[in-house]
């Protein structure tokens, strides 16, 4: 014990160059260790970052893929309306079983979740005679998506599209002939109600 307080700086530098000052290289290594989990934690925190966002627009890709599939189930229910009467849904259900014909239909073939929700839970846009006409996702998000859908454009018309509840998938007929148009029930595309 006392030789250690004895020795000179030349024999304190000797030991140092043999190695044996053990102090010094724990404290390097120590310095190293968190220099190397700082560095993980940026490159984890960015990766995690990247999986979320790549997350959001996969969903994104299905809240369009399922909205379509109740736009498309929207407008069979309507052209294939009994007698000409052309009707909208009252229910998202009688999407799944139409028993207006002898035959039931089968317009959807199931009530799809809403991804940016994971619910059965939907918007309905309806018009004056309360006829569920399209569908909308109840979440506020915003997207990342921001070139979407010719007709999710149409429907917002002048208005950008911020959230996911802005996505909204109407069925509008379009009317052919011009002089039929004049005398139309034109009920289901100018005048709508959101509802949640």
């Amino acid at each position: 014990m006392y030789e250690a307080a004895r020795q000179t700086p030349q024999t304190m530098a000797r030991s140092m160059v043999n190695g044996n000052n053990s102090h010094a290289d724990k404290g390097f290594a120590y310095i190293t260790l968190l220099l190397v989990l700082a560095v993980m934690a940026i490159t984890l925190t960015a990766a995690s970052q990247d999986i979320a966002q790549t997350a959001q627009r996969e969903r994104e890709v299905q809240l369009l893929f399922v909205g379509k599939q109740f736009r498309n189930a929207i407008a069979s229910y309507y052209e294939k309306s009994p007698q000409g009467n052309k009707q909208y849904p009252q229910s998202l259900e009688m999407l799944m079983s139409d028993n207006r014909h002898l035959k039931p239909a089968h317009h959807l073939r199931k009530i799809y979740l809403d991804p940016m929700r994971n619910s059965a839970e939907w918007g309905l846009v309806k018009n004056e005679q309360d006829q569920i006409i399209g569908v909308y996702s109840l979440s506020n998000d915003i997207p990342i998506k921001t070139n979407v859908d010719e007709n999710l454009q149409q429907t917002a018309g002048e208005e950008s599209l911020k959230t996911y509840a802005d996505w909204k998938f109407i069925y509008q007929p379009t009317m052919v002939n011009t002089d039929e148009s004049d005398n139309a029930d034109m009920s289901g595309s100018n005048e709508v109600t959101v509802e949640e």
